[in-house]
């Protein structure tokens, strides 16, 4: 339908186009609340913790996972975010936020979504990367893009 706007330059789209970009983003505002799309921090803060509840009960019912493989799923997320978060932040921290955290949100929506595809513990060790991901991309950025925005 459209494609991210990194030229700096406006996109004109008429007629129909114009009618399906505005009805996604009403109902983006809508889903979202207005505050969440100025501050995807917090929503990342919000939804993670579902993720950890809702993951641990979808794989010992549906898939029989063992409590002791499932701990290795948040094990892995701590350990990222120890390990690898200096270096994502020194890269991300070249470009623009919002492109950043376009990119990140969409990763972190991709590891989310991806649990419903996943049948087995590395296909959840997997999710939970991709998810992980996305998060050492959104959080640090988003606070910088928020405080750029404050006024003080």
């Amino acid at each position: 339908m459209a494609y991210c706007n990194l030229l700096r330059r406006p996109v004109l789209l008429t007629g129909a186009r114009d009618s399906a970009l505005l009805g996604v983003a009403v109902s983006g505002l809508v889903a979202a609340g207005p505050m969440e799309l100025f501050m995807p921090e917090a929503a990342a803060m919000r939804f993670h913790s579902y993720i950890w509840v809702l993951l641990a009960v979808y794989a010992k019912t549906n898939f029989g996972l063992p409590e002791y493989l499932y701990g290795w799923i948040p094990t892995t997320n701590a350990v990222m975010c120890v390990v690898v978060q200096f270096p994502v932040t020194y890269i991300v921290r070249r470009y623009r936020s919002l492109p950043v955290l376009a990119v990140g949100m969409a990763i972190y929506a991709c590891g989310a979504g991806s649990v419903a595809l996943m049948t087995s513990f590395p296909g959840f060790l997997t999710s939970m990367v991709i998810l992980t991901f996305g998060e050492l991309v959104v959080v640090p950025v988003a606070s910088g893009h928020r405080q750029e925005w404050c006024v003080v």
